[in-house]
């Protein structure tokens, strides 16, 4: 039976840290498929693409995956790590809650199907709560505690910038409380890792 969390635990031990997002998804579908589950990345599910496709038994695995970081080098096993500053905090947020509705129509009506979004990220921003109360991105924050649900906008004051391609709002439909999870730690500054892994069934 094929549980995330128990995958994603193991993963540490072999690659505690990806020097990008599609890094993240080739180090995860090599340890599902080393695993004996039939799986495929960047697979067109009733028209969505879904990072990384699983079968297990009856049961399909939909997962979409986010890697965000903070600047940070550190060298594991000999080989170094230069990671690099995105930013863009509103945005991260909104692309990771477009994740968990773009996996809602594809799993919450079939028992056959379930959804995972994760984002791994060294960024606190993304699991603390801002200090600022009134963002723009307001409805869109992803600190640890937070139940999120419903129709999610960007509040008076988000620039055309900001928005460009992410316009729309995102509606859910399910009610997600949000969970962070310990994924690796290195000495240097900045160098905790956590995930956000929400299901969506």
């Amino acid at each position: 039976m094929f549980i995330v969390t128990n995958v994603l635990k193991e993963l540490t031990g072999k690659r505690p840290v990806f020097r990008s997002e599609n890094d993240f998804l080739q180090a995860l579908l090599q340890m599902v498929t080393e695993m004996g589950i039939r799986c495929e990345k960047n697979k067109i599910v009733n028209g969505t693409k879904v990072d990384l496709w699983l079968e297990d038994g009856e049961k399909e695995i939909l997962i979409q995956l986010k890697h965000k970081t903070r600047e940070l080098s550190v060298s594991v096993g000999g080989s170094q790590f230069d990671l690099k500053k995105h930013g863009a905090y509103d945005q991260g947020r909104y692309d990771f809650l477009r994740d968990i509705m773009s996996l809602e129509p594809l799993c919450l009506d079939n028992p056959y199907r379930i959804g995972y979004a994760i984002l791994l990220t060294n960024d606190h921003r993304f699991w603390e709560k801002a200090i600022k109360i009134n963002s723009v991105d307001k409805d869109f924050h992803l600190y640890e505690g937070r139940r999120v649900v419903g129709s999610l906008t960007w509040k008076d004051g988000a620039s055309k910038g900001t928005k460009y391609g992410r316009e729309n709002s995102i509606d859910l439909k399910g009610i997600y409380d949000l969970k962070w999870n310990n994924y690796s730690r290195f000495v240097a500054k900045d160098s905790e890792f956590r995930y956000l892994c929400v299901e969506v069934k």
